[in-house]
């Protein structure tokens, strides 16, 4: 009996993924776009954020979420963004992409599940990698978060 390995190379999955990735980030930033005058409930606005929440393992992996998906840049984001940053149309792109119902309990579609955990592990791995570029004397300070989200390049005092 010949058994065959039907699934697909490594370097294909991860091509696909990465196309994966980069179709939801777009879509939800073209939503965001669109929607750009929307202004969501407060009621929906909490039931997202504890949705993201529970989905990320609480507010430090949802904020680094949120900067992967909305900050416009090539270079990964580091500093995390609070929700209390985001427009009305970036709230309604996150509620079109979670594919809840509010007359449902707000329950996720469960490619939603799926694709926020793909993208949380994105957005976790470019917050990392660019941590690595840095010696940083303390990432919780203000000025600090504000020079590397900038782009500066901060050193210890004995650098």
């Amino acid at each position: 009996m010949n058994i065959k390995n039907t699934s697909k190379p490594k370097s294909q999955k991860k091509a696909q993924l990465s196309d994966r990735l980069f179709q939801i980030r777009a879509k939800i930033r073209r939503d965001s776009v669109t929607l750009k005058g929307a202004q969501p409930t407060a009621g929906g606005k909490g039931a997202v954020t504890n949705l993201l929440n529970n989905l990320c393992g609480g507010n430090d992996q949802r904020k680094i979420l949120l900067s992967w998906l909305f900050v416009y840049n090539d270079v990964p984001p580091l500093v995390p963004i609070s929700s209390k940053q985001l427009s009305g149309g970036q709230w309604y792109a996150l509620t079109i992409w979670i594919g809840a119902n509010p007359d449902d309990n707000w329950e996720p579609s469960e490619d939603f599940r799926v694709e926020c955990e793909i993208a949380r592990k994105a957005a976790m791995s470019a917050f990392s990698a660019r941590l690595e570029d840095y010696d940083i004397v303390d990432p919780d300070d203000l000025v600090t978060k504000a020079a590397i989200g900038l782009g500066g390049n901060i050193r210890g005092e004995d650098a």
